[in-house]
């Protein structure tokens, strides 16, 4: 594939294998150690430079990743649950080094190596867009990229491995999941669940046929098994596929850019199928999920926790060259749940979504590129909610000295990180660089009769509501709107989530009595609250440290600038 890309945008594909022949020098182990000795010298001697502050207490700091000198671009990123860290790989274009390479980080996006780990071998023949995944601690990860075997462009395979990152990283075999007379190119990987195998899905463009969809089903083992499958052929070019994995109904979602028909050369709409994983097979559609005039490409796809639904993104052609980012929610029952949502919707053009969903939480985050004035690209986000609200859109990544392209998300357990490409405007090489972004503000706790210290008795079914408010009156007319609402659980226990908005100073939690009824408690002095009404003093247990893990978020501090009242203790009957 090409070293360097113009533009994202659907029009502006990028060159196809076969369209360029730029094989690698073929280089000895030694020769590529003392490169590699020397890079490392000189990106131990690079000053990181001044990181931007960060917007708002949803964005953390922006942190340069450490690596050799060259260009590195197609960030991909992955959540390891079991060590509550990020896998952060790339495609590297520079002297002597393997293109394909990855390195572990915290979730403040710290790095925990000093240098990355190169994972593919170093054999002539150009290597990129790579495509990640987790699959336990048993597994380890699974990484696919495309590779110029013939070192002339006229074929391309999928290559992968198997490894387990630590401080002596445990690398499998390079594989040669699709090595065909086919070009096959641009892997897209997503994990299952039950059978803990991965699905892997690349564009296939057979001599002198119309490119199509092609896949397998991975499942790890000496040599992994693989259970091939394609996209039913339509006659129109199929490419650039996209995969997210649903545990409740136990299938995948595999979603891609369709040709339209009779249209214009390089117009698409994005179509879905359902894959199957006991099955191995696609098991419903294919499904237009969006279809319109204009044209509609470059799908991202995601899945929201537990019973949730499915969210497919994609950037859509507005007029000329604005294209904006459009969501389809997709329910278990493989429905479009109302209509396409405008994630980023604007004058300017909005590219190359990423989409990440928090395993715990109803919400994903949507990372895009957006192009301003004189071609210099920023990535924003926002979060989008299972019931299909938005929180507001902000700036990851928004600097004058620098043009930011590529944006990946990954979600880790409170938090998730976006990592994109940097370079100057016009100049190479291009560096990564990443932010994390913290996930939706929660109250947990358990709600009991009585006082700290004393017999509990836990309160089961207890409607509460949050209360974002503009003063200190939790009942005050028209100053109040509710952020978010529960039920506690037979022990209790309660979850309050929601988005913060610098509009509110103050919070309240209360609990609903009945139509027009409610009561509170709360206070900073007294952790039992103060009677309301014919409601009884009650409290609630909420577990250590929460305020304090808030305030590290600069809650307080960025959007609380007047008295808190916090949620210390609540009232009920």
């Amino acid at each position: 594939m090409a070293s360097k890309t113009i533009s994202l945008r659907a029009s502006t594909v990028l060159v196809r294998p076969g369209c360029r022949q730029a094989p690698w020098l073929s280089l000895a182990v030694v020769r590529w150690a003392l490169f590699g000795m020397l890079a490392w010298l000189l990106a131990a001697s690079r000053p990181a430079g001044a990181a931007a502050p960060p917007e708002g207490p949803l964005a953390g700091e922006e942190l340069l990743v450490p690596g050799w000198a060259g260009t590195k671009e197609e960030p991909v990123l992955a959540y390891d649950s079991d060590a509550g860290q990020y896998l952060l790989a790339w495609r590297f274009a520079g002297t002597g080094l393997p293109a394909i390479q990855a390195i572990r980080l915290l979730g403040t996006g710290q790095p925990l190596d000093a240098l990355p780990t190169p994972l593919s071998d170093p054999r002539p023949g150009e290597k990129g867009w790579p495509a990640l995944a987790y699959g336990g601690s048993s597994q380890g990860y699974l990484i696919c990229w495309h590779y110029d075997s013939s070192g002339t462009g006229a074929n391309w395979d999928i290559y992968c491995r198997f490894f387990h990152p630590g401080g002596q990283w445990s690398l499998g075999p390079e594989l040669a999941l699709a090595d065909t007379r086919a070009n096959e190119w641009r892997p897209a990987l997503a994990r299952g669940g039950g059978s803990g195998a991965f699905l892997l899905a690349w564009n296939s463009s057979p001599p002198g046929a119309v490119e199509g969809i092609a896949g397998a089903l991975v499942r790890h083992g000496q040599p992994p098994e693989l259970s091939r499958f394609s996209v039913p052929e339509c006659g129109l070019a199929q490419r650039h596929p996209a995969l997210a994995y649903g545990a409740r109904e136990g299938k995948f979602l595999l979603a891609w850019q369709r040709a339209q028909p009779g249209g214009q050369e390089g117009s698409y709409d994005v179509y879905a199928a359902l894959f199957d994983e006991a099955q191995a097979q696609i098991a419903e559609g294919p499904l237009a999920l969006a279809a319109g005039p204009k044209d509609e490409a470059r799908p991202v796809a995601g899945h929201f926790a537990g019973a949730g639904p499915y969210i497919l993104t994609w950037q859509a052609q507005y007029a000329g060259d604005d294209y904006d980012i459009l969501a389809q929610l997709i329910g278990p029952n493989f429905v479009p749940l109302g209509a396409p949502l405008r994630i980023a919707f604007t004058i300017r053009p909005e590219l190359a979504a990423a989409v990440a969903c928090n395993a715990t939480l109803p919400q994903c985050l949507v990372a895009w590129q957006e192009e301003e004035e004189r071609g210099r690209g920023v990535i924003r986000a926002r979060h989008v909610y299972a019931d299909g609200s938005l929180g507001p859109a902000f700036a990851i990544a928004d600097s004058a000295q620098r043009s930011a392209t590529m944006p990946a998300v990954a979600a880790g357990e409170g938090e998730y990180l976006v990592a994109w490409a940097a370079a100057r405007p016009d100049e190479e090489p291009s560096e990564i660089r990443t932010r994390p972004v913290h996930a939706t503000y929660t109250f947990r706790g358990a709600a009991y009769h009585g006082q700290p210290g004393k017999p509990e008795v836990p309160l089961a079914g207890v409607q509460l509501q949050l209360l974002g408010d503009l003063d200190a009156d939790p009942f005050g007319q028209g100053k109040a709107t509710v952020l978010a609402a529960s039920t506690t659980a037979e022990d209790g226990t309660f979850s309050l989530s929601w988005e913060p908005d610098s509009q509110y100073p103050y919070y309240h939690v209360l609990r609903l009595e009945g139509p027009g009824e409610a009561c509170t408690g709360m206070s900073l002095k007294s952790a039992f609250g103060a009677a309301s009404g014919p409601c009884t003093v009650t409290y609630a247990n909420l577990p250590p440290g929460l305020y304090a893990g808030i305030e590290s978020y600069a809650l307080v501090a960025a959007l609380l600038p007047h008295k808190v009242y916090l949620p210390l203790a609540l009232a009920s009957s």
